[in-house]
């Protein structure tokens, strides 16, 4: 069995023939998405407490990308449902550049209800569409996240929202 010594210069020269290996926001469009199966995944969450959802004004972006990456998943969950008398959805949106909110690409193929069943996980629906041969899930350092709701969320309250993404 090697000793401490032995196994910490396997280590060191081991790592003196890693090279760094990084991208910049301006690169980062050259990221092979293809290569992503070995990278974790991670989450971002947006939680609008008590009868804060209950207010149009507090949707909006709310997740800037630090990194490239690709969403594999989002869910949904509230503790107090809508009652206005017409629908009531959420949906996420991607949004690039100087994009304004509202006008991102959908990455939900249908919104969420926040007129559902209270305490109930609802996991969403990616969509399947590309952008320049693309898929729109993927995103770039810089690119945005927000909230589109649609309809009056009277009474709504205590909602959480997951991305889940690689």
């Amino acid at each position: 069995m090697p000793n401490t010594i032995q196994i910490a210069d396997s280590h060191n020269k081991l790592l003196s023939n890693f090279q760094q290996h990084a991208h910049t926001s301006t690169d980062s469009r050259r990221v092979n998405y293809n290569d992503l199966s070995n990278k974790p995944s991670s989450f971002f969450t947006i939680t609008l407490a008590g009868t804060s959802p209950a207010t149009t004004g507090n949707y909006g972006v709310f997740f800037t990308a630090p990194i490239a990456g690709m969403v594999l998943g989002i869910t949904e969950v509230h503790g107090t449902k809508g009652t206005d008398g017409s629908a009531v959805t959420l949906n996420v949106e991607k949004l690039t550049g100087t994009s304004a909110s509202g006008t991102g690409k959908s990455l939900l193929s249908t919104a969420l209800s926040l007129k559902a069943t209270i305490n109930t996980v609802q996991n969403g629906v990616l969509v399947t569409t590309n952008t320049s041969g693309v898929s729109d899930l993927f995103f770039n350092v810089g690119d945005r996240f927000g909230l589109v709701l649609s309809g009056t969320p009277t009474s709504v309250a205590d909602l959480v929202i997951v991305v889940n993404y690689q």
